[in-house]
């Protein structure tokens, strides 16, 4: 996989974990102070793409988690 690859699949891997914060599916307790600090300081460039050096480990971590929560929760519903 290229890194155009690498990085286009993180972000939409980011906007996937966007939309479900704004749908509220996914909530943050005030206890992950480092998770909603990272989420504060991710930014967007002037063409409204997501500045992938302002996100940090705890940020990527949840993305990829979240990710891999619907992949398992659409295996579920493919064995009903």
């Amino acid at each position: 996989m290229s890194k155009f690859e690498d990085n286009r699949e993180f972000v939409r891997k980011f906007y996937f974990l966007k939309e479900h914060m704004e749908h509220s599916k996914l909530k943050i307790t005030m206890n992950s102070v480092g998770l909603v600090t990272g989420l504060n300081k991710v930014k967007y460039l002037p063409n409204r793409r997501i500045d992938l050096f302002t996100i940090n480990e705890s940020v990527r971590t949840l993305a990829n988690m979240m990710e891999q929560m619907q992949y398992y929760s659409d295996k579920d519903e493919e064995k009903e």
